[in-house]
């Protein structure tokens, strides 16, 4: 099964399912699913088939949540794989909380107004 597959599947685990799945990460990286007990080391199997640890089911239906109702299969998966390889929330995530690109446009264009009116730059630095 791929990466893609295999996330939608782990979406659906309720358990102590791990995905794991072949780098580089990609849409198409081969992957499985193992059902882990707590502190149940990982098998040397997997690691020498290749496979690295990705995400568990929890921890993914957690990062999944905060997309809410901007939630689509596409972002789901787009995210869980950004977090897997970076550790941390992608920019466009905080933007699709903060209201979205249009929302997000609108508070640049003003702030970058506002220095303007300020005779500011935008970092900050008066201009003469």
């Amino acid at each position: 099964m791929n990466l893609l597959e295999a996330i939608d599947k782990l979406l659906d685990c309720d358990g102590d399912e791990v995905l794991f799945a072949k780098r580089p990460w990609s849409e198409m990286s081969e992957a499985m699913i193992i059902s882990l007990e707590p502190e149940q080391p990982i098998s040397t199997e997997i690691k020498s088939a290749g496979y690295d640890y990705f995400l568990e089911a929890v921890i993914a239906k957690e990062i999944v949540e905060g997309l809410g109702s901007e939630g689509t299969p596409d972002r789901q998966r787009s995210l869980l794989i950004y977090y897997a390889e970076n550790d941390a929330y992608p920019d466009w995530f905080f933007v699709l909380k903060e209201g979205g690109w249009a929302n997000h446009w609108w508070r640049w264009r003003k702030s970058r107004w506002i220095c303007q009116q300020l005779n500011l730059t935008s970092s900050g630095i008066f201009v003469r």
